[in-house]
């Protein structure tokens, strides 16, 4: 990503920290929660917020700080891959980008990513675990 578009990506970013704060709150208050929103659902293309037809609809809230700074800062660990993945996609296949990456191109990327140090550690437990299956 260039500058502009690490820019957009914390932009983006921010604001699905906020929509997940909400839900978690939602769900430690036992309302039902809904995960299931697209990245430009929650906030449209060309905007830097979250939508506003959507916070009425939703009736959203505010999250707490805590609870939102959390979330902020091990977004990696905390929030959904798919919405991450949503925003990836969202800036690296934007009209007008030189080179695109589609969804496909970027799950590749990422499998093939040296930064899986354990997925040979995890391959080869599966392995034995399927090879001492088959021999029982």
């Amino acid at each position: 990503m260039d500058s502009r578009e690490l820019a957009e990506f914390r932009t983006v970013l921010d604001e699905i920290c906020r929509w997940f704060a909400f839900e978690v709150g939602e769900y430690l208050g036992g309302v039902e929660v809904v995960l299931e929103h697209h990245v430009n659902r929650l906030v449209p293309l060309g905007a830097s917020q979250l939508d506003s037809g959507w916070c009425a609809e939703r009736g959203f809230r505010e999250p707490s700080s805590q609870l939102y700074n959390d979330i902020r800062v091990n977004y990696r660990q905390k929030l959904r891959g798919k919405q991450l993945l949503q925003c990836l996609v969202r800036l690296l296949s934007a009209k007008g980008r030189s080179s695109k990456f589609s969804r496909a191109n970027l799950l590749e990327i990422a499998a093939k990513s040296n930064e899986h140090k354990r997925l040979d550690s995890l391959a080869g437990a599966v392995r034995q675990r399927l090879h001492g299956r088959e021999e029982s």
